[in-house]
C-alpha cells in the first residue's frame, strides 16, 4: 500500500487532480453509543482507542483474522478519554475529562492527564496533573528533541498547553484567534476551534474545526519554557463544509485529515489538496475523528487507521462507530 498511496500523491501532483481515491475496508464497529474519538498505534502495532462516551483506554490488534476489543485500563471517576500520545517508548500521555459528546464540550475543571505504561502486562495509570482551568483538552502530541513535553489543545478556549510529564508542571505556550472557535454557533466542527495537533521539524502544525484551516509555527523548548513564533495559515479545506478533526503525517511531510463530514483529505507541504477516500454521498467514513498509521511490518507502516464516530440517531445516539484500513 505504501507505493500505492505515494503513486496516488505524485499523479494527483502532476496532473492537476483534486482526487485520487482508496478503498476503506472497516476493520471492526462499536455498539451503539459510542463516540470513537481518538486513535494511536504502540510499539508491536496495537491501535489504542479512547472514546467520549466511557473512561477507557482500548486495545484493538488490526491484523488480526478476528479483531477483539480489550479493555486496556478504565479511569476511576471520569466519562471520557480523548487524545493519547507516546511520551516514552510504550508510555503513552492519555488526555481524560467529563465530556458531553453530543455538544462536544466537557465540564470546565474535569480535565486531567494520565500516562499509561504498557511495558508489561500489568497496565499502569499515573495521574500527571490536573488541568482545571481548561474547557476541553482534545490534540494532543509530543516535541520530538524534548523528552517528556507535550502539548495539548484546548478547543473552546483557543489554546495550546506545554506540560511536562516528568515535572507536571504545566502553562500556555500560545493563544491564537487562529486557534479560536470564534463566535460561531454553526454545527460544522461542533464549534470546535483548534483540534488535531502534531509537531515536528521544529513546527507544530495544527487544525481548526470550524475555520476549515490548516497552520503552523515555529515552536522552540527549553525544559518547561516554551517560545513560540507567528501563526501561518496554510490551507483552507474544501469544499466549503469540510471540517479538520485529528491528523496524521506521513514520511514525505504530507497530512493525512479525517475530515467531517465523510471524508479523507491530504494537504501536501505545498498545500495542494487531495480527496482520498469517502466525499460526496457516500456512507463510508461518517465523522471520521482521527487517523494513524500503522507501526511493525512494511506492510503496516504503510497502512493508514482512521477511527469514526457516526452520526446520531434521533434520540442523539450515536450510530456506527469504528475503526477503516486504507488501501
Amino acid at each position: 500500500m505504501f507505493n500505492l498511496f505515494f503513486a496516488c500523491i505524485v499523479l494527483v501532483t502532476f496532473i492537476s487532480s483534486s482526487e485520487c481515491l482508496l478503498s476503506a475496508s472497516k476493520i471492526i464497529q462499536f455498539s451503539n453509543g459510542t463516540f470513537l474519538e481518538n486513535l494511536t498505534v504502540s510499539s508491536n502495532g496495537q491501535l489504542l482507542l479512547g472514546t467520549l462516551t466511557a473512561p477507557h483506554v482500548y486495545g484493538l490488534d488490526p491484523t488480526s483474522a478476528s479483531p477483539d476489543l480489550q479493555v486496556m485500563h478504565t479511569f476511576p471517576d471520569l466519562q471520557s478519554t480523548a487524545g493519547m500520545a507516546e511520551v516514552f517508548p510504550d508510555i503513552f500521555a492519555v488526555i481524560t475529562g467529563n465530556c458531553n459528546p453530543s455538544l462536544h464540550s466537557s465540564s470546565r475543571g474535569t480535565m486531567v492527564i494520565w500516562t499509561l505504561d504498557l511495558r508489561s502486562k500489568i497496565v499502569v495509570a499515573k495521574k500527571i496533573v490536573d488541568v482545571p482551568e481548561a474547557f476541553i483538552l482534545n490534540g494532543i502530541t509530543t516535541v520530538p528533541g524534548s523528552p517528556g513535553v507535550i502539548l495539548l489543545s484546548d478547543s473552546y478556549a483557543g489554546s495550546i498547553y506545554g506540560l511536562n510529564v516528568v515535572t507536571g508542571n504545566y502553562s500556555i505556550v500560545l493563544s491564537s484567534p487562529d486557534f479560536s472557535p470564534g463566535n460561531s454557533t454553526s454545527a460544522l466542527g461542533n464549534g470546535l476551534g483548534i483540534n488535531g495537533i502534531h509537531a515536528r521539524n521544529g513546527m507544530v502544525f495544527f487544525a481548526n474545526s470550524v475555520k476549515q484551516t490548516m497552520g503552523r509555527f515555529p515552536l522552540a523548548v527549553s525544559g518547561d519554557s516554551f517560545s513560540a513564533g507567528p501563526v501561518e495559515i496554510t490551507a483552507t479545506l474544501q469544499p466549503a463544509n469540510s471540517s479538520p478533526d485529528d491528523f496524521a503525517f506521513d514520511v514525505r511531510g504530507n497530512a493525512w485529515i479525517a475530515t467531517h463530514p465523510n471524508s479523507l483529505n491530504v494537504v501536501t507541504p505545498a498545500g495542494k489538496q487531495i480527496l482520498i477516500a469517502g466525499g460526496g454521498n457516500t456512507t463510508q467514513l461518517q465523522q471520521p475523528t482521527s487517523a494513524a498509521f500503522g507501526r511493525g511490518s512494511v506492510k503496516e507502516e504503510s497502512t493508514l487507521y482512521v477511527t469514526v464516530t457516526g452520526n446520531p440517531d434521533k434520540a442523539g445516539v450515536f450510530v456506527g462507530a469504528g475503526v477503516y484500513a486504507l488501501d
